[in-house]
C-alpha cells in the first residue's frame, strides 16, 4: 500500500470580500469605547503609508478631533504641524508629557503599528497591547477578540462610514520641536544645538532620512513638515542606510530635497555611495555626527563594564570633495548655521557637513537608553531578571 502525502491548500478570502457581520460587531465595541473615553488618542504607523490610508487618518482624526502620535518607525506618517499631532511614541524615550499621556489613556487606537521592541521603546512601553485596539495589514484585534478577516483598510473604511461616533474635546500634550539654547556663534557644536538649528531649516521641500545611532534617538525630536518626510530603518534597526537611502528616495521624489542624519559608524558602511550621488547629480545634504565612537554602543553598556567602541576618524569633508560633492567641516554654531545656508544654494551635487561632536555629548533619549538597557543588561547578568 501506497502513501500519498496531500498538501493543503491555504484558504484566502476574495479580494473584496467582507464579512459585514464580523466588522458590524467589531465596530460596535470599537466605537462603544471610543464614545466613553476621557482620554482617547490613535498611535499611527508604516501600514498606513504601505496602503495609502494617510489622508483617511488625517480626516478620521479631524473628525473625532483625538490627538495622534506615531512610532519611531511610522515618524511622520501622520504630518506633525497639525494641531492634532502629539509627535513620537517611543516609550519612556518619548517627550515626557507625552509617553505619560499615552501611558494612562483609556483608549488607545493603535493603526497600521508594528508591535516590535523598537517601537514599544525598547521595553520602555508602560502599558499593554492587550488593552488596545490594534489593526493590522492581515487582521484586527480589539483587547481578547481577533478578527483575522478584518485588515487595516477595512477597518479605516468602516470607521469613516459609521455616523455615531461624537466628537471629543480633551486637552493632550502638543508636539515639542527641539527649542535648546543656541548660545553664541563661536560656541562648541552639540547634539542639542544641531538639533535646533536643523529644526529651523527644515522645510517643506525637505525630507530626511535618518540612519541608526543617536542621530535616529536626536531625530525623533525634529518637527517634520508633510507626510511621510521622516526615513529611517527603525524596524531592525540596522546600519548603512541613509546615505543609499537618500539615494532612492530622491530619484523617487525629487521634489523633496533629502536632509541625511548619519553617524559615523554608519557612514563607514556606505559612505562610498557619495559617488553615486555625484553621478547622478543629486544634491542631499548629509550631516555627519562625527564622534568618534559607536554612541549607542557605549553608552547602552553597564558603566563597569563598557568599552570604548572607537571609531577611526576620517577628514569626512576632504572625503566629500574627493568624491565629487562639497564638504564643509562643522565645529561651532555659526559654522553650522553657515553651512546649511550654503549647502541650501548648491543644486548640482551633495553637500556634506563634518559635525564634530565631543564623544561624551549624547540626545537625551540616548542617554535615558542606556541608563535603562545598562541596568537591565547588568541586572539580567546578575540573574536577577529572568529572560
Amino acid at each position: 500500500m501506497g502513501e500519498v502525502e496531500i498538501q493543503e491548500e491555504p484558504f484566502y478570502a476574495p479580494k473584496d470580500y467582507v464579512d459585514t457581520q464580523a466588522l458590524e460587531e467589531a465596530l460596535n465595541e470599537i466605537v462603544k469605547m471610543l464614545n466613553s473615553a476621557k482620554t482617547p488618542l490613535i498611535i499611527a504607523d508604516a501600514e498606513l503609508a504601505r496602503l495609502g490610508l494617510q489622508k483617511e487618518l488625517i480626516v478620521f482624526a479631524e473628525r473625532v478631533n483625538i490627538p495622534v502620535a506615531s512610532t519611531i518607525l511610522g515618524k511622520s506618517i501622520f504630518p506633525e504641524e497639525h494641531p492634532l499631532a502629539m509627535g513620537v511614541y517611543f516609550g519612556q524615550l518619548s517627550n515626557p508629557k507625552v509617553a505619560e499621556f499615552i501611558n494612562n489613556s483609556d483608549f488607545r487606537l493603535m493603526l497600521g503599528v508594528i508591535l516590535s521592541d523598537i517601537n514599544l521603546g525598547m521595553f520602555t512601553a508602560k502599558f499593554s497591547p492587550d488593552d488596545a485596539i490594534v489593526a493590522n495589514i492581515d487582521g484586527l484585534k480589539v483587547k481578547k477578540h481577533f478578527y483575522p478577516q478584518i485588515g487595516l483598510k477595512i477597518l479605516m473604511k468602516g470607521l469613516a462610514d459609521r455616523k455615531d461616533i461624537k466628537k471629543h474635546d480633551l486637552i493632550f500634550p502638543k508636539i515639542q520641536p527641539p527649542n535648546y539654547p543656541i548660545g553664541k556663534d563661536s560656541d562648541q557644536i552639540t547634539v542639542k544645538t544641531l538639533l535646533t538649528i536643523t529644526n529651523e531649516f527644515l522645510g517643506k521641500g525637505y525630507r530626511v532620512v535618518c540612519d541608526v545611532g543617536d542621530c535616529l534617538f536626536a531625530g525623533q525630536e525634529l518637527q517634520m513638515k508633510g507626510a511621510s518626510t521622516f526615513l529611517s530603518p527603525a524596524y531592525y534597526l540596522s546600519m548603512g542606510f541613509a546615505i543609499p537611502g537618500a539615494i532612492g528616495a530622491q530619484m523617487a521624489d525629487p521634489s523633496r530635497r533629502p536632509i541625511v542624519m548619519v553617524g559615523d559608524g554608519a557612514f563607514h558602511m556606505t559612505g562610498m555611495e557619495l559617488l553615486t550621488m555625484a553621478k547622478l547629480k543629486l544634491n542631499p545634504i548629509i550631516i555627519v555626527f562625527n564622534n568618534h565612537i559607536y554612541a549607542t554602543l557605549r553608552y547602552c553598556e553597564p558603566p563597569a563594564t563598557a568599552q570604548e567602541h572607537k571609531i577611526p576618524t576620517l577628514d569626512y569633508a576632504k572625503m566629500a570633495e574627493i568624491l565629487g560633492g562639497k564638504g564643509i567641516t562643522v565645529k561651532t554654531v555659526g559654522d553650522m548655521k553657515n553651512g546649511l545656508q550654503t549647502a541650501k544654494n548648491i543644486k548640482d551635487t551633495f553637500t556634506l557637513l563634518d559635525v564634530h561632536i565631543d564623544e561624551y555629548d549624547i540626545s537625551p533619549a540616548l542617554k535615558t537608553f542606556g541608563e535603562s538597557l545598562g541596568s537591565f543588561v547588568e541586572q539580567s547578568a546578575k540573574g536577577k531578571i529572568k529572560v
